[in-house]
């Protein structure tokens, strides 16, 4: 299964890659600086483009104080 995992730079976006390719699954993970995920186009075309079977999201917004 081919999955792509938003914010997997992150600490659940990491953990949930690590479960996934220790499963053997392909976990696609790009960065902030590959996938713009407020741009929805930009995120189907990566998800057709790679054939993805599944999104996971686990980007966040951190700077929760502003």
């Amino acid at each position: 299964m081919k999955v792509l995992v938003v914010g997997a730079s992150g600490m659940l976006g990491s953990a949930v890659v690590k479960v996934l390719r220790d499963r053997n699954h392909d976990a696609l993970a790009p960065s902030s600086a590959e996938l713009n995920i407020t741009d929805p186009e930009s995120v189907a075309t990566v998800a057709q483009m790679k054939d993805v079977d599944w999104c996971i999201n686990c980007a966040a917004y951190t700077a929760v104080d502003k």
